[in-house]
């Protein structure tokens, strides 16, 4: 609820109070603006209090005895003249000084009216305040409703009138029982003030389709092989509609991303809807834009479907997006042939906590990996120009084959030479690999995959991931193609100035910069799906701190490494550590669990470096970490004291190296959500075993060259992860291709 205040700036003291008060009480004051401009007070313009005073719920004016002097007098008039007199008056509560010996003028007489003795104790009749605001409220949304004649939106009604539904009385019957219904529903008592407005939430409503008869609404499941069109909404509570079980976080929306002039005249936002059903592979994807404004309820988007004849539940997922980055995913379920109501819960919510998002690009096209009800891996491929579904039954094993060359490559003596065999040897077969990945992938947006400088990639499980850093945008290499001449200047310019075109001419060669992990920024998420039987959808809470500032990673380090790291070549781990002592400003070094908590809670490190082994609890079968010798710590039990001192806002970059420590066999003991949600920044995780004696040069040439990268001012980490790869790759460090970045590429870094 929004409340505007008008008073004498001789009074801001005691409405300053008052307002304070009110918003204890769950009601939103607008700015508070003197209704005459004064110096020293900044001048409003009339059109700023006409729209503030419109988009109130209430008007309060505050009549001092200064109020009443004439030029005060006309400046309220000339304000107010553009007005709807009727719809004005109300809104208006006036709050009356008795020391004033000044008539009311005509135009205020017969308000509702609070007087107080003296205007310094205002805050005094806070409750008769609230009463009256309350009463204001229930009146304007009686009368509001009364003018309304259908229960269905223009896009509802629209999306009827193409399939041959036109109005008819029995849609105004609806109509008038719908909101006699919802009368009652939102009758408000007023005890219940001092309750919190209510949240917008993702809103989904089903309705029959009845040719020449009226808009029917499947209030309890749906009938097999009928038609039936779904509307989609962001919204308050309303009858017929089903919410989300998470609000949709439109008070972060409205802080962070620009407002744009909706086509109703209104500031807002143009969001993306995508539908699709999940368990039937050949229904194609629906996409639809919706109108979200500041307040109330957004526009529908309408999409249609047929409910299944062999099926009891008929299943959709929704995805909300900005600019091609997603805001919120969700899934629709309601039972088919039999008796019960729909559901709407949250898959997963992105964009919650992300600071200056005004600022940053959208992407260029966004991924969403998923299985589908059957079981069977799928990809959602999202740009502006389409929204397209394509099946995935073999890119999994592709993604195995890769992670198997990775391991296999480990176990070779140290690389020290960018031209040795072996890496050729390697790019060679990751190549092959992902060039069969990259076709599957790219026949959903070829043109805009191909082209595309960000994308963002959501993962809703974890037997999702597919490795798209290892995609290979060019045609596979022939048997006996070697590295490209130029290749080497093309990693450390970030560019690639090859003289050959695109066909049947790139076969003659390799090169590092086809793979879209070395030529592309790749935003990546994954979320933590719930367990129990019941259990439905993921959790992703991908930024914890409501603000936020660059990441310095190298202000203070912390690192650990498991005692297997030096087995094979000792000194690996200690070599790690006095790189990273030249590295940072300070650094800190653990050599069990109790200690990395401990110097935790002393030092708040921003850069946590883990060199970790990973293997699986034998009695609780889920994957553990091992720093030290036996020091185990399970996925279940990674909690925020092991990121940063609890309640704090600290967000520590994490590097985990490891035994596929980004991997997990079961989806809800993967690492990567489980950091995140206890408060990483951002999670750089090895998608393949990669022994010490690799991981130890590979990690410590990694941390120079992000030392090197983030000295650049302004500098986002996407564009540093990119820069580091290709330098660490021209060093002769082909693993680190093997990294996979997890959360907001945008971050600052420096």
């Amino acid at each position: 609820m929004k409340v505007f205040i008008g008073f004498n700036p001789k009074e801001r003291p005691s409405v300053s109070t008052l307002c304070r008060s009110l918003r204890s009480e769950g009601i939103t004051c607008m700015p508070i603006h003197p209704l005459v401009p004064r110096a020293g007070i900044g001048r409003l313009s009339a059109k700023k209090i006409e729209l503030a005073i419109t988009r109130s719920d209430a008007v309060v004016l505050v009549l001092s005895p200064d109020f009443f002097r004439k030029e005060w007098e006309k400046i309220l008039k000339a304000r107010l003249k553009d007005l709807d007199p009727e719809d004005l008056r109300n809104k208006l509560l006036i709050i009356e000084s008795r020391e004033s010996s000044v008539r009311v003028p005509r135009e205020l007489e017969g308000l509702p009216t609070v007087k107080v003795k003296d205007l310094d104790k205002l805050d005094q009749k806070r409750q008769a305040i609230l009463k009256e605001i309350a009463m204001i409220v229930q009146k304007a949304e009686v009368a509001d409703e009364k003018k309304k004649r259908s229960g269905f939106s223009r896009v509802e009604r629209r999306a009827a009138q193409r399939q041959g539904i036109r109005k008819v009385k029995a849609v105004r019957r609806f109509g008038t029982e719908f909101y006699r219904e919802r009368d009652k529903l939102k009758g408000r008592q007023m005890v219940l003030m001092s309750e919190p407005p209510e949240c917008r939430a993702l809103q989904c409503r089903v309705y029959r389709q009845v040719p020449g008869e009226s808009l029917v609404m499947a209030r309890s499941g749906l009938q097999p092989n009928e038609s039936y069109n779904l509307a989609v909404r962001i919204g308050l509570p309303s009858p017929g509609f089903t919410d989300a079980d998470t609000p949709f976080p439109v008070e972060t929306l409205e802080q962070k991303y620009p407002k744009e002039v909706l086509d109703q005249g209104l500031p807002g936002w143009r969001l993306r809807v995508v539908f699709y059903e999940t368990f039937n592979e050949k229904a194609p994807a629906q996409a639809a834009q919706i109108q979200l404004p500041e307040s109330g309820d957004s526009t529908s988007a309408v999409f249609s479907f047929s409910a299944p004849a062999d099926r009891e539940r008929f299943q959709a997922r929704l995805v909300i997006l900005y600019k091609n980055r997603i805001l919120q995913t969700g899934l629709y379920a309601v039972p088919v042939g039999r008796e019960g109501g729909p559901t709407l819960k949250i898959e997963s919510l992105l964009d919650r906590h992300l600071k200056d998002l005004d600022r940053k690009p959208g992407f260029d096209a966004a991924l969403v990996f998923n299985h589908g009800d059957d079981g069977k891996p799928g990809v959602l491929g999202i740009s502006e120009a389409q929204s397209v579904r394509l099946p995935l039954e073999n890119l999994q094993e592709a993604a195995d084959k890769i992670c198997e060359i990775l391991t296999e490559f480990t176990t070779q003596p140290d690389i020290r030479r960018w031209n040795d065999v072996r890496i050729k040897d390697m790019l060679y077969a990751l190549a092959h690999q992902g060039n069969s990945m990259a076709d599957a992938v790219g026949a959903i947006l070829p043109e805009c995959l191909r082209r595309a400088a960000r994308i963002q990639v959501l993962e809703t499980r974890s037997e999702s991931f597919v490795p798209i850093e290892f995609f290979y945008g060019r045609q596979a290499p022939d048997r006996d193609a070697p590295l490209c001449p130029r290749a080497l200047k093309g990693l450390l310019r970030g560019a690639c100035r090859c003289d050959l075109k695109e066909g049947p001419q790139e076969r003659t060669v390799i090169c590092p910069l086809g793979f879209w992990g070395l030529n592309r920024v790749i935003e990546r998420h994954r979320a933590e799906t719930p367990v129990g039987p019941d259990a439905q959808g993921c959790f992703l809470n991908t930024d914890s701190g409501e603000s936020r500032e660059s990441l310095k990673p190298f202000f203070k380090t912390l690192f650990a490494a498991s005692d297997k790291v030096d087995t094979e070549k000792p000194g690996t781990s200690r070599a790690v550590f006095e790189e990273l002592q030249k590295l940072s400003q300070e650094s800190f070094q653990a050599k069990d669990w109790n200690e990395w908590q401990a110097l935790i809670l002393e030092h708040k490190p921003a850069l946590l470096v883990l060199i970790a082994h990973t293997q699986e609890d034998p009695q609780a079968k889920i994957p553990v970490l091992e720093i030290g010798r036996d020091q185990f710590l399970p996925s279940s039990g990674i909690e925020e004291s092991y990121l940063r001192p609890p309640g704090t806002a600290a967000e520590p970059l994490v590097l985990l190296i490891g035994c596929s420590t980004a991997r997990s066999e079961i989806s809800f003991q993967s690492f990567i959500p489980r950091l995140k949600r206890k408060g990483a920044s951002v999670v750089l995780a090895t998608v393949a075993a990669i022994l010490g004696r690799q991981a130890g040069p590979m990690t410590r040439e990694f941390l120079v060259q992000l030392k090197k990268a983030s000295r650049r001012p302004g500098a986002k980490f996407g564009d540093v992860l990119l820069r580091v790869r290709r330098r660490v790759l021209a060093k002769g460090r082909p693993l680190a291709l093997a990294l996979a970045a997890f959360g907001d590429a945008d971050y600052l870094i420096g």
